[in-house]
């Protein structure tokens, strides 16, 4: 938990900050808006359906089903980390499931301060070039894709 609340901490202000200083000033709320969106619409999306798409049951062999994360049934239990497997060789599992022990609500965290630093670094690649609208709609296309 704390490694993910110090991701968290350094993707919001952090990234504020720094995206907000290397703009024209006139661009500097709307970079700040950008970037605080962002992680607000995937901590949204990631509990709603993100998180069991990535992480839950199979739907296709590269698509997860998506369901909510909210229970507190569901958040409180031990975290499982479900195995993998090698497909492009043998087939194999390359490693077995695990039952670390920590509760699931900090799994959920975890990953989703990393789903939003990504997106938030992504724009930093188009301050002063893209409006807050066009922004919106490609937060919602990219965090309901997955």
């Amino acid at each position: 938990m704390i490694s993910s609340t110090l991701i968290g901490l350094q993707s919001v202000p952090g990234l504020v900050i720094l995206y907000g200083s290397i703009v024209k000033k006139k661009w500097a709320l709307n970079s700040a808006f950008l970037a605080l969106y962002a992680f607000a619409n995937v901590v949204l999306c990631w509990v709603i359906w993100g998180y069991k798409m990535s992480f839950g049951h199979k739907f296709l062999p590269f698509w997860g089903k998506g369901g909510p994360v909210l229970g507190q049934k569901y958040l409180v239990n031990q975290a499982l980390l479900p195995q993998t497997t090698q497909y492009y060789n043998t087939g194999c599992v390359d490693t077995s499931m695990i039952t670390p022990l920590y509760p699931m609500a900090s799994m959920v965290w975890f990953q989703c301060v990393f789903a939003a630093i990504t997106l938030i670094i992504l724009a930093g690649s188009v301050m002063g070039r893209i409006n807050i609208k066009a922004w919106m709609s490609f937060v919602l296309r990219k965090t309901a894709i997955g």
